[in-house]
């Protein structure tokens, strides 16, 4: 390493040389020896002004790849960097500095396969010793992180989850009354009550004209004949039976003590009229 001395020589010679021939190629030199005296903007303006010349000069895009990584422009420092490998091929130099761009980047698995393929062939080296072991701490530190983070996160799912629930619970339970009075208001529904299983009408919303005691005990004597047909081939206990006639759907759902029956026009949505229907029947209480 140069002492202050010699780099000022230096320095003083390089200068002499590019103002007698701006044309040299020694920008480059004079551009690393004021990179290295920590004169950072200097360096990158002979550099700079250099590379306009000689565009295809390896050297001096390696040496603006240095410059740019000790201003801390690691993303400009790699793209000087291929452009001087794209000129003059890989070599231990383009790797190191590589490595170290990439440990700065974050790239650290990439990183430490640079530093071990230079190892292999110099595994005393104290300066790839010493990135290594900063790669290897970065990688532990980014293990880390990613850990919290995962953390973090499923601590933020789980709350969310249980602000959800939380709100689901606190949606208001329906009595029977207004949860007939939300199913009865979807297109298509003529009519809608609960019956008890012994084909009494519990709770009714219905038009004038409807027959409540021949649906109610119809509807009683069907969800009764299925259930009991299908439990005998032992299917399980009906929850719901639909029935498509010739004008209208009916529809019948076991909701505990009691059935609740629908009504509706040939052509409703059922699928809409699930949706909504699930989230009636979650609100209800229990009947």
């Amino acid at each position: 390493m140069l002492n202050q001395a010699a780099l000022d020589e230096r320095i003083s010679k390089c200068r002499g040389i590019l103002d007698e021939n701006p044309n040299s190629q020694i920008f480059a030199a004079l551009a690393d020896a004021y990179r290295k005296n920590g004169e950072l903007d200097k360096a990158f303006r002979v550099c700079r002004q250099g590379l306009r010349i000689h565009p295809e000069y390896g050297a001096g895009h390696l040496i603006m790849a240095k410059i740019n990584f000790d201003r801390k422009m690691y993303d400009w420092a790699e793209s000087e960097l291929k452009e001087a490998i794209n000129y003059d091929g890989r070599t231990r130099a383009t790797d190191m500095l590589n490595a170290k761009i990439k440990t700065k980047q974050g790239k650290l698995d990439e990183a430490k396969v640079l530093v071990n393929e230079l190892l292999s062939t110099d595994p005393q080296n104290e300066q790839l010793n010493e990135l290594l072991g900063r790669i290897e701490r970065g990688r532990l530190e980014q293990k880390k992180k990613e850990m919290e983070s995962r953390r973090l996160f499923e601590s933020r799912a789980l709350a969310e989850d249980k602000d959800l629930l939380q709100k689901e619970n606190m949606q208001p339970t329906l009595n029977s009354t207004e949860a007939l009075n939300k199913i009865a208001s979807f297109p298509g529904m003529n009519a809608c009550f609960f019956t008890n299983h012994n084909g009494m009408m519990v709770e009714a919303d219905l038009p004038e004209y409807f027959d409540q005691d021949s649906y109610a005990a119809l509807s009683t004597e069907i969800y009764r004949f299925a259930n009991e047909n299908v439990g005998s081939v032992r299917f399980g206990r009906v929850k719901q039976v639909l029935i498509e006639l010739e004008g209208e759907k009916i529809w019948m759902i076991h909701t505990g003590n009691q059935i609740l029956v629908l009504v509706m026009s040939e052509n409703v949505n059922l699928g809409s009229l699930k949706l909504k229907l699930s989230k009636v029947l979650a609100q209800i209480a229990e009947i």
